[in-house]
């Protein structure tokens, strides 16, 4: 469902993009029609690679470190001296209100998915990948 959804949303949204688009093509100079085709062809990618980022989201751990894995606000390898693994826990937003990111400051949402830099409803940032507001780590 959650996908359906999704790809619902985004034809949409596409739709709506190519009917304005072309309601005024052509009458306008054409500089203004090749800049518009530009930032149209450039939002249509960063949706495709949000989307695809969105599919294949999740946390690959490996001998260096961890790595966030999504769509632009994915991650490189994180090493393992970095982290506070002692102070690491599964955790569900919903029972705890003060960890839930709150506003997104740069990132990507869809319907089961958020990632980017958020401030939390606590006070501070993080850089969020959620898939499962019900188990985050």
């Amino acid at each position: 469902p959650t996908n359906t959804l999704l790809f619902c949303g985004i034809w949409t949204a596409l739709g709506v993009l190519v009917v304005v688009t072309g309601l005024e093509w052509g009458k306008r100079s054409a500089v203004l029609d090749a800049v518009l085709a530009v930032v149209t062809l450039v939002v249509v990618g960063l949706l495709g690679a949000s989307v695809h980022g969105s599919q294949r989201a999740g946390v690959r751990i490996g001998a260096r470190g961890v790595r966030l894995v999504g769509d632009l606000y994915g991650r490189r390898t994180t090493p393992w001296v970095a982290l506070d693994i002692a102070g690491a826990r599964v955790v569900d937003l919903n029972a705890e209100p003060a960890l839930r990111p709150f506003l997104r400051v740069g990132g990507t949402g869809f319907p089961g998915y958020g990632s980017g830099w958020f401030t939390l409803q606590g006070g501070g940032r993080a850089l969020c990948l959620v898939t499962v507001p019900s188990r985050v780590v």
